[in-house]
């Protein structure tokens, strides 16, 4: 499979035939949340965490989509912040 086009996309080339498009989003399997870390609490494929995206493993953050709907960019910029100042935090703290 080809991704076509010199400044864009203007096509896919597939094993049979080849179509023009403007824009291609690929999609990349995940593991599962619970599998990323040993010993991380995790509910219905999620990953649990306090208000600071604190886990239930001290000095182990998460955020973003492994958290939990709704899968936004925004939701994960912000989770991302608060979790990047909570672990500044707990440096500062040590």
């Amino acid at each position: 499979m080809e991704i076509t086009g010199e400044e864009s996309v203007t096509g896919i080339v597939t094993e049979n035939k080849e179509v023009e498009v403007q824009g291609v989003f690929i999609f990349r399997g995940t593991v599962p949340a619970e599998s990323l870390i040993y010993g991380i609490k995790t509910e219905n494929g999620i990953i649990i965490t306090d208000k600071s995206t604190q886990t239930n493993i001290e000095g182990v953050f998460a955020c973003g989509d492994c958290t939990g709907k709704p899968y936004q960019v925004a939701k994960a910029v912000g989770e991302g912040l608060v979790a990047g100042q909570a672990a500044a935090r707990r440096k500062l703290q040590k």
